[in-house]
């Protein structure tokens, strides 16, 4: 296939200003995953920036706010059955 010197030249151009853009973007891509590194990697990006909470952990919730440990209150109720559907979830 014959192409013509100009041709050739321009697409070598077009060629090196994508290449030196595809570069700059992969650096701005490399800073911003160190950032987010920096800062607690996937619980940062999870957005809470809190632990997880295993089911084991759940169940050992569940076992200090029963209501059967604190009287049958309303709130022992309410936060037991919040973690049950928790838990359930997982």
């Amino acid at each position: 296939m014959l192409v013509l010197r100009s041709t050739y030249n321009s697409l070598h151009v077009e060629h090196c200003l994508l290449q030196m853009k595809y570069d700059k973007l992969l650096a701005q891509w490399n800073e911003l995953v160190g950032q987010i590194n920096a800062k607690g990697g996937r619980d940062f990006l999870d957005g809470s920036g809190f632990p997880r909470l295993s089911k084991d952990d759940i169940t050992r919730l569940l076992q200090l706010c029963h209501p059967d440990k604190h009287g049958g209150k309303p709130q022992a109720v309410d936060m037991t059955q919040k973690l049950l559907r928790l838990r359930e979830a997982l």
